[in-house]
């Protein structure tokens, strides 16, 4: 199952601390997680990229949509 997030408006520490408290929170059901960040602000969308890592996380795939980013979860 696929669950999507948006995170449009948010500053890198409120998304983080949301990102975290929702892959925390997650049935294991999940298996990908679709996270809307935006593509104008960059500053979101290189958080995600390249500095946010939790331990659901298994890959973190570049969508088509450049304001997008997939993680694929690992089962806990």
């Amino acid at each position: 199952m696929q669950i999507e997030l948006d995170i449009h408006g948010m500053t890198i520490i409120e998304s983080k601390i949301y990102l975290t408290q929702m892959l925390d929170a997650i049935s294991n059901d999940y298996d990908e997680m679709v996270v809307v960040h935006g593509y104008h602000g960059r500053v979101l969308l290189n958080f995600i990229r390249n500095e946010f890592y939790h331990k659901r996380i298994n890959r973190k795939l570049i969508s088509l949509n450049p304001g997008q980013t997939i993680f694929l979860l690992n089962k806990l």
